[in-house]
C-alpha cells in the first residue's frame, strides 16, 4: 500500500505511465524518478506510474510481463529500456540479436493489440565501453529499426548526449566498476 501511494497508483491519473526495463529503470536515481513530475509538467495532466521492471534480465521479460499483467490496457504510455540487459546477455552468449528482435516485435505486437492507443517508447542506454563508443552498436539498430517499422519514438539516450554534451560528459556519469548505469 504504501508504495502505491507514493507513486500516485490508488489516485485516478489523467496520464498512466507503465515502466517496462531493466536495471536502468529500477535504479533509486535512474531516469524514472524524475519522469513522473516531469511529465506532468509538461502535460500539464496528473500520472501515475507503474512499474513492471526487472533488473538483470533480457527484454523477454517485458513480454512476459505485458501477458501476464496487460500492461498496454491499463497505460497510456509505456516506456520501455533493456538494451543494457540485452547487450550483456548477447555478450555472454546468453541470447541472440535475434531474439532480442523477437521479443521486442512480440512486446509490440501484444501491447498494440491490446491497447492501439497505448503510445510504446523506446529508450536506449549505451554502456561506457570503448567498442561501443568506436563501432556501430549492431543491438541499437535492432531497437532502432523494429521501433521506425511500427512508428514508435526512439530516444537513444546516450546519442543524445554525445551530441549535446560531448563523449567526455558521457564517461563522466559512470563509475568505474560500472559500465552499464549512469550514476
Amino acid at each position: 500500500m504504501f508504495f502505491r501511494n507514493l507513486t500516485n497508483s490508488n489516485e485516478q491519473a489523467d496520464l498512466k505511465i507503465s515502466i517496462v526495463g531493466g536495471s536502468n529503470s529500477v535504479m533509486r536515481r535512474g531516469y524514472v524518478k524524475y519522469l513522473c513530475q516531469d511529465l506532468s509538467v509538461l502535460t500539464s495532466k496528473t500520472t501515475s506510474i507503474n512499474y513492471y521492471s526487472l533488473g538483470g534480465v533480457p527484454n523477454i521479460f517485458g513480454t512476459i510481463q505485458e501477458a501476464r499483467h496487460d500492461i498496454a490496457n491499463q497505460s497510456d504510455i509505456i516506456f520501455f529500456e533493456y538494451c543494457v540487459n540485452d547487450r550483456h546477455a548477447i555478450e555472454t552468449d546468453n541470447y541472440s540479436l535475434e531474439l532480442v528482435g523477437k521479443a521486442l516485435e512480440g512486446f509490440i505486437r501484444k501491447c498494440q493489440k491490446s491497447n492501439p492507443y497505448c503510445l510504446i517508447v523506446l529508450l536506449l542506454f549505451g554502456v561506457n565501453k570503448n567498442e561501443y563508443y568506436q563501432e556501430t552498436c549492431r543491438l541499437s539498430q535492432i531497437y532502432e529499426s523494429i521501433g521506425k517499422r511500427y512508428c514508435l519514438p526512439i530516444v537513444n539516450i546516450t546519442e543524445l548526449l554525445g551530441k549535446t554534451r560531448g563523449i567526455n560528459f558521457i564517461k563522466s556519469l559512470y563509475n568505474e566498476k560500472d559500465v552499464a548505469h549512469y550514476t
